[in-house]
């Protein structure tokens, strides 16, 4: 089953990124490859955000702390990206770094875009509503 085999692939993936060379690795991989069309550069930043949200989604709260200059750096563009699933995907791993590093992700907060605050607020407060 194909859904198997990507679950493993993930979850083995996310087990590497605890290597920060890894992690460094994936979270430049977002970038474009020149000789790649426009498809698949698409398909592989929606691919590699969404492993980027599932491994700060199991990760503890120092690691995302350590990572997160580097990572507002390189995801905090991709907001002003015209496809829409890329910029639902940072809005949403900048959602789990308001909820688990509140105070950390603060001194960042600011230089996002007011409409990009609203919603990450907006997902912030459905989430603590989910959870209580």
């Amino acid at each position: 089953d194909n859904h198997e085999i990507i679950d493993k692939t993930r979850a083995c993936l996310i087990i590497l990124m605890k290597d920060r060379d890894v992690f460094n690795y994936i979270l430049e991989s977002l970038y474009s490859d020149e000789e790649e069309d426009d498809d698949d550069n698409q398909y592989r930043q929606q691919t590699t955000l969404s492993l980027l949200l599932n491994y700060f989604q199991e990760c503890d709260d120092q690691v995302i702390v350590d990572l997160l200059p580097d990572t507002f750096n390189q995801l905090s563009p991709i907001l002003e990206s015209d496809i829409t699933s890329l910029r639902r995907i940072v809005v949403l791993i900048f959602v789990e770094f308001k909820c688990k590093i509140p105070d950390a992700f603060e001194l960042y907060a600011d230089k996002i875009p007011t409409k990009h605050q609203k919603l990450i607020e907006l997902y912030t407060s459905r989430r603590k509503v989910r959870s209580t």
